[in-house]
């Protein structure tokens, strides 16, 4: 299907909206670019409406109150989320309020909620170090590039990509697409051990070990030779697999809402593959919130 004949498709009964606001800043969805305003343009032109930081905060709150929060979805064109809507470096906001409750998101960029922005401010604030979603990050150095699981397929993902910020595997999560067998340098950040290098004397804590054993690795090797720049070694080269486009449920009761992720690298020009994939990926979410009774 053409991108002119996706742009045009819209499912009644289900509210989707686009986040873009330029007084915010915007991390891999490059704003020299135009991305965001290329993203939201396009959405818009589909009956999405575009919001700004205070009224997607309304947004969120307006849903959870009124019990319809399992019938809306957000498309983040900016890939640093607002203090509107995650108020702390926790999971305690207004974004994990709304997904509590059925909500969606569409994110795509750099990791989700890794930063959070304040109006006017163009460095924000790095939220990663603590646990909003409840997911493992990695940092990535693939080799190889992103392979779609059939739930991915079925979403509408064909253009790939090279991943560099996927997650571990965890619970309630669903993978799209994945790394198989790569061979990467991971640094992983999970909530007290941040950026831990897995290895060495540094991978001791049960804490950090339980890491190592959630990536699921074949097997693991401290690069030989090589020194950080603070003389640290560094991280283990690790022959495992990486989710890289996932979604994660926050609700049993909407077992086809949730937090959507996909293309987790530094996005540069979109183009006709990239546009026809988003427009695709967001048809898809509008069904499943059509059917709420079964998974798709």
């Amino acid at each position: 299907m053409s991108v002119k004949q996706l742009v045009t498709m819209h499912l009644s009964g289900v509210e989707s909206v686009v986040y873009r606001d330029p007084d915010y800043p915007s991390s891999w969805i490059d704003e020299g670019l135009g991305s965001p305003d290329i993203i939201a343009n396009t959405l818009m032109s589909r009956k999405c409406k575009k919001l700004d930081a205070e009224q997607l905060r309304d947004f969120m709150v307006n849903a959870v109150e009124k019990g319809n929060a399992h019938k809306k979805l957000i498309i983040f064109s900016q890939d640093v989320v607002p203090e509107t809507v995650v108020e702390e470096f926790s999971n305690n906001t207004t974004t994990r309020e709304y997904l509590n409750a059925g909500g969606s998101v569409l994110w795509l960029g750099d990791s989700p909620l890794y930063y959070i922005g304040a109006k006017g401010i163009d460095k924000p604030l790095e939220a990663w170090r603590d646990d909003v979603l409840d997911i493992t990050p990695v940092f990535l150095i693939p080799k190889t590039s992103v392979n779609f699981t059939q739930h991915g397929e079925e979403m509408g993902l064909r253009w790939p990509w090279s991943g560099i910020r996927p997650i571990i595997a965890g619970r309630r999560v669903s993978v799209l697409a994945e790394t198989r067998d790569v061979l990467a340098q991971y640094y992983v950040n999970s909530k007290g051990f941040i950026t831990k290098r897995m290895g060495g004397q540094q991978s001791g804590s049960p804490a950090a070990q339980a890491i190592v054993q959630g990536i699921r690795p074949m097997r693991r090797d401290l690069v030989p030779g090589r020194k950080s720049q603070n003389g640290d070694e560094d991280p283990p080269v690790v022959y495992g697999t990486s989710v890289n486009a996932w979604v994660k449920n926050f609700n049993d009761m909407y077992p086809n809402c949730g937090f959507f992720r996909i293309w987790d690298f530094i996005l540069g020009p979109f183009n006709e593959f990239m546009m026809r994939d988003l427009l695709s990926v967001v048809g898809s979410i509008e069904k499943r919130l059509q059917f709420q009774g079964r998974c798709l």
